[in-house]
């Protein structure tokens, strides 16, 4: 992500900032056209699209790629975690 990209989108706060790159970074590695098709958005819409398939992401590596034997109730039980940190952040 570009400082364009995060001061378009209002983004000052540091830690917020790093982030978004986390996102962005993980965007680029794992979504590569996803990745490209976000930079037809306008500048200030690409942080929160990063955001959101970063938090897709973790959702989905939640129930695809769990430790050996994790019993599906754990995984319930992250994906619950992730909704609540989701709310709570809401």
């Amino acid at each position: 992500m570009t400082e364009r990209e995060l001061a378009a989108a209002g983004i000052t706060e540091p830690s917020l900032r790093d982030a978004y790159l986390r996102c962005r970074a993980l965007n680029a590695r794992h979504g590569r056209t996803f990745f490209l098709a976000t930079r037809l958005l306008p500048p200030s819409r690409r942080p929160a699209i990063h955001a959101l398939y970063g938090f897709a992401r973790h959702a989905d590596d939640i129930v695809d790629e769990p430790a050996p034997g994790t019993p599906l109730t754990r995984i319930a039980a992250s994906l619950d975690r992730l909704a609540a940190e989701l709310a709570g952040g809401l």
